[in-house]
């Protein structure tokens, strides 16, 4: 099947987010590879906007021309390698194989990785695509800032397991979904989509159990990744109303 993202388009302020330099360049809201990854053979990757029951091709994913300058979206560059690399190993998985034997995976960094996942949300948050529907990290806006782009030492949990949505062939459909805010839990998070891979970033002052710490992508290494049970993607609700019209 065709790989597909998930975004809503909205209008842009100007300068980068962290310094306020005017001088910004194009910045994808999850990394490139992982949008070419989607893609496949495909000729495009279909973009999907909620709230206009729309899609349109595009050649490598989501992106904002006014949201980082050079240097800070330079400082991203080795938490997207490392969020590359895990979101591929979870993605090559057999499901199936999974379902029955679980899946733990190595995790070299788990603190760049949290910082991927983290970003993401951020990003996404500060883009065009998130000002147009007012979201906000109330809170953590300053701390998730600090946390990517100054190594600022906080506890923020992530979790990652393997999205519930499969295709006709039961493979894991490969899309990208931008976050979503959450009660988890009964916990504030964000989560979104990347290929197979399903991160949960969790905003919260309350700690999560110790019981998940094992599935936690800012501590674990090894990692477990949380394995669900599957659902058609022809049963889901947002691919419904984006490509089928209903």
């Amino acid at each position: 099947m065709a790989g597909a993202a998930f975004t809503e388009i909205g209008t842009t302020q100007q300068g980068c987010k962290v310094c306020g330099n005017p001088v910004t360049v194009r910045a994808h809201i999850v990394p490139r590879a992982i949008a070419l990854d989607v893609k496949g053979n495909d000729t495009a990757l279909l973009v999907g906007e909620s709230e206009r029951k729309r899609n349109w091709p595009s050649q490598n994913g989501i992106w904002d021309h006014c949201l980082l300058c050079e240097e800070h979206e330079r400082h991203l560059s080795e938490c997207d390698r490392i969020g590359v690399e895990i979101t591929r190993k979870i993605s090559d998985v057999q499901i199936n194989a999974a379902r029955r034997q679980g899946l733990v995976i190595e995790n070299v960094n788990p603190r760049l990785l949290a910082t991927f996942a983290v970003a993401c949300v951020w990003r996404y948050v500060k883009s065009r695509y998130g000002t147009k529907y007012r979201e906000s990290l109330g809170p953590y806006d300053a701390i998730c800032t600090r946390y990517i782009f100054e190594n600022f030492d906080y506890n923020i949990p992530v979790l990652v397991a393997l999205s519930p949505l499969v295709a006709p062939d039961d493979s894991i459909a490969p899309i990208i979904s931008m976050p979503l805010r959450k009660r988890i839990f009964d916990r504030n998070a964000w989560s979104f989509q990347v290929n197979a891979a399903y991160y949960s970033v969790f905003l919260d002052k309350r700690p999560l159990p110790e019981a998940y710490d094992r599935f936690r992508v800012d501590m674990a290494n090894p990692l477990s990744i949380v394995v669900p049970g599957s659902l058609s993607i022809s049963d889901w609700k947002g691919w419904r109303k984006l490509f089928e019209g209903k």
